[in-house]
């Protein structure tokens, strides 16, 4: 699902976090990978997990569009998380819904202003 408000409202929540003095971490999940590839070459692997035991939030946003990794990834984090669902329809979407509706109405408009 995209262009419904995730990042921005992942951006929000850890913001708020901030301000009650939690610590967070937010990253892309390509990041992330990067993070952990990284720590092969210096077998560095603890101090990454340390480093992310210490975060009261970690925001992951950008998932892989591949849905079996996805999947795979979501299957091994979930069973330690709080999940948000948002299910909507894109504000693309909405946006021309509503663009489409307003240039029906001004039609409309007049039309009935050249009947009277």
């Amino acid at each position: 699902m995209t262009d419904v408000g995730k990042t921005h409202l992942a951006v929000a929540l850890g913001v708020e976090a901030c301000r009650a003095g939690y610590g967070i971490l937010f990253r892309t999940a390509r990041q992330l990978v990067r993070d952990l590839c990284a720590t092969r070459a210096d077998d560095s692997l603890d101090k990454l997990f340390r480093k992310l035991d210490k975060m009261a939030l970690l925001i992951l946003d950008e998932w892989f569009s591949d849905p079996v990794i996805a999947s795979a990834i979501l299957d091994r984090l979930l069973h330690h998380t709080t999940t948000v669902s948002i299910t909507d329809e894109s504000y693309r979407i909405k946006d021309k819904k509503l663009s489409i509706i307003k240039e029906q109405e001004k039609k409309t408009n007049k039309f009935t202003q050249g009947v009277k």
